[in-house]
């Protein structure tokens, strides 16, 4: 039987190196992807955290400021539809209101309050207590 020649051997060997170049690359690119996913992931949630945060000290001030003064007082604020590019849900009860978006929920404390937030336009009246419309 004749020998391989140095050339086919060599044509070989190339190949075993070419094809190990390209898984090694492979996995390269797959842990840049894992980590580009995951830095991108925890920035939509500090964003998320921001935007609920925002929101809730937002109503808490409209609500503290309705408390700190006289009977008569009468204010219109608009919650929003959405945080940004966030869906979110909001409930309300006498005493805290929850903005829930995503995995993500808080809870803000508020003055004693008769109705509840909703999104869109609500109406503050103080007259001995606070009413939400």
């Amino acid at each position: 039987m004749a020998k391989p020649s140095q050339y086919h051997r060599s044509v070989g060997q190339v190949s075993i190196e070419f094809i190990s170049m390209v898984g090694i690359g492979f996995v390269f690119a797959a842990l840049l992807l894992l980590i580009v996913n995951q830095l991108v992931s925890e920035k939509a949630d500090e964003e998320r955290r921001h935007q609920i945060n925002n929101l809730g000290y937002f109503i808490q001030d409209e609500l503290l400021l309705a408390e700190s003064v006289h009977d008569g007082y009468e204010r219109t604020f608009t919650v929003p539809q959405t945080l940004g590019k966030f869906p979110y849900t909001i409930n309300s009860t006498t005493t805290s209101i929850t903005i829930m978006s995503g995995k993500m929920t808080t809870t803000f404390t508020i003055p004693t309050i008769t109705g509840s937030i909703q999104k869109g336009a609500n109406t503050i009246n103080k007259d001995g207590s606070i009413t939400i419309t």
